[in-house]
């Protein structure tokens, strides 16, 4: 990557809810030629993830502290407002500028990755330097079936079906993240469903994006090539038979979010009025039950 430009250290904000398919996203990012960190664990993966996570690890424990450290927890609905003034904790701040700082000290764009930054962005925006921000949206049917295989061994698999919990989980992590960055002008949504259909024009779609916003020519054969390599159709283990709209535990509410949520695809400035996708009254209680058990 060149430096001197303006966007010689701009941060690259991957951002979606678990298991739809940010993992992915960003190992594309670090294709394209991002700045990981300095963590050799990145890329290791699991059966979950044979590519890897691709999060920073120094990063989560910092993250961990934000989402801990209130007396309410992050889905309680003042949460957002408490992160926030979490900025100016003297001693909070300079950890995270200290994590930035390291990021920055390659003299290169640069990428987070952490599913729980999408409830801690009111904090995280005050300090990153005129982020670029790529959103990933994914049938939400598929990411709860996807997430349940995640978090419960195979012998609780039918004991606990957790549907409605993961479809308000999925719902209050895409408007968190929407309620945080929709008004930034330099945002991209990916598609999960097309990126493995058509690789190599996701790939372009991507560099043309990251290229931009870092002020270098997009287009790259080598660099397009190298992030189109990192899709793999054979990783799309959960395909929904049906539309969400057909889903029976899916509300009104969480459809007509998934429909701008894909319109936004194609024309990242759809208005988005937060109003119109509300979370059911008492959701928080039932949200810290689920994790209370689990």
């Amino acid at each position: 990557m060149p430096s001197g430009s303006q966007g010689a250290t701009r941060p690259i904000i991957i951002l979606g809810v678990d298991r739809s398919g940010t993992s992915l996203v960003a190992s594309m990012v670090a294709a394209w030629g991002a700045y990981e960190g300095a963590d050799d664990g990145m890329s290791q993966g699991d059966d979950a993830n044979p590519e890897g996570y691709w999060e920073y690890g120094a990063l989560k424990p910092l993250n961990n502290e934000l989402l801990e450290g209130e007396k309410v927890s992050h889905w309680h609905p003042t949460f957002r407002m408490l992160v926030k003034e979490r900025a100016s904790d003297p001693v909070m701040s300079e950890k995270a500028k200290r994590l930035i700082t390291g990021m920055e000290s390659a003299n290169s764009p640069w990428f987070w990755k952490e599913p729980d930054v999408c409830v801690t962005l009111p904090f995280w925006k005050q300090l990153w330097k005129d982020p670029l921000y790529v959103i990933t949206v994914r049938n939400p049917h598929d990411t709860a079936v996807s997430w349940k295989k995640f978090i419960l061994p195979d012998e609780m698999q039918d004991q606990y079906p957790l549907m409605t919990a993961n479809l308000l989980r999925w719902q209050f992590y895409l408007l968190s993240i929407l309620a945080e960055v929709d008004a930034a002008k330099e945002k991209i949504f990916i598609q999960y469903e097309t990126l493995l259909k058509s690789p190599r024009e996701e790939a372009e779609k991507l560099d043309r994006f990251l290229s931009a916003g870092c002020e270098i020519e997009a287009g790259d054969e080598e660099r397009v090539s190298a992030m189109a390599g990192r899709i793999r159709s054979s990783l799309w283990r959960n395909k929904s038979p049906v539309p969400l709209s057909r889903v029976p535990q899916a509300s009104k509410e969480q459809k007509a979010f998934y429909e701008l949520l894909k319109k936004k695809v194609t024309r990242p400035s759809e208005p988005f009025v937060a109003a119109r996708y509300p979370m059911y009254a008492g959701y928080w209680e039932y949200l810290e039950l689920v994790d209370l058990i689990l």
